[in-house]
């Protein structure tokens, strides 16, 4: 049994982190045009409550896929407006 599983058998616990998640990398973010560069991400960390990264190593982080389409469905229910490219019902007349 791996180390940090230990001692939780029986008591209804389990790590937080699941194998079943997906994880993403800052390659990742940026392909899904969330963020294009570590400058503003980390911007979006201390004043827009951007999720914090998962650190698997010294130099590798990850974002857990979860947090960040929950991230992203806040900011969209926030919105004021609703996007240009919607079509109202004036639009179709």
């Amino acid at each position: 049994m791996p180390q940090y599983l230990l001692g939780l058998e029986g008591k209804g616990k389990s790590p937080k982190m699941s194998v079943s998640q997906t994880y993403l990398r800052f390659a990742d973010l940026v392909a899904l045009g969330i963020v294009n560069n570590r400058v503003t991400l980390s911007r979006w960390q201390r004043e827009q409550a951007f999720p914090k990264p998962v650190p698997l190593g010294p130099n590798t982080r990850v974002w857990l896929k979860e947090e960040i389409d929950g991230w992203l469905a806040v900011r969209a229910a926030a919105r004021t407006e609703p996007p240009a490219n919607c079509n109202s019902e004036s639009d179709a007349a």
